[in-house]
């Protein structure tokens, strides 16, 4: 779904759910690298109890936790200073405050697909979170109430790999494996036609 719809001929993907993330390593527009990891926002975010009031101290060991098990994916370096995409419920939330930041009015927010975000401004916006009550999150625009308990654990993945590989920015989609899937089928579709 993400490279029939968005320029990634080389980088990462990376898709955070609720018990997990997935990663893809993109070389000349191919999968070179799948996997999924154990670090979804549900997860983090009840683990470590970063739902409401973070406690720096908790914040800390999840961040270490994060860290621990993206350091054990030897080949992530070989995306750094390349592009990183990302889907997923929080990471598309993060999109949503962004664009709703830059917007001067409703008829100008931009579309998440295809949004980009500079490092230093996803960096800023987590800050934000971070400090924030759940109650405090829930009202910011671009974020749901149902969101905003899970999703400081659900950009902690998002925030590391943008630090551990010096990206410059995130790109971020709407569309991943339904979509996928639907391309394939469509694809499908038209060979069995010709």
């Amino acid at each position: 779904g993400v490279s029939r719809t968005l320029p990634i001929e080389n980088g990462l993907i990376i898709d955070t759910g609720g018990a997990s993330m997935e990663l893809i390593l993109v070389d000349e527009g191919q999968a070179e690298e799948v996997v999924s990891l154990p670090i979804g926002s549900v997860l983090l975010s009840q683990q470590y109890h970063l739902g409401d009031v973070i406690d720096p101290a908790d914040l800390y060991d999840a961040v270490v936790k994060v860290d621990q098990v993206l350091s054990s994916q030897r080949w992530l370096n070989r995306a750094r200073h390349t592009r990183v995409v990302a889907l997923g419920g929080s990471n598309r939330a993060l999109a949503k405050l962004f664009r709703w930041k830059l917007a001067s009015s409703a008829a100008t927010v931009q579309p998440v697909h295809g949004l980009k975000m500079q490092t230093q401004d996803a960096f800023a916006l987590m800050h934000s979170l971070v400090a924030a009550t759940k109650e405090e999150r829930a009202a910011m625009r671009g974020i749901s109430a149902a969101r905003a308990d899970v999703i400081v654990g659900g950009l902690l993945p998002l925030m590391a790999l943008l630090r551990q590989l010096s990206m410059k920015e995130v790109m971020f989609s709407n569309n991943g494996l339904r979509e996928g899937l639907l391309f394939e089928y469509l694809d499908h579709q038209t060979d069995a036609t010709k």
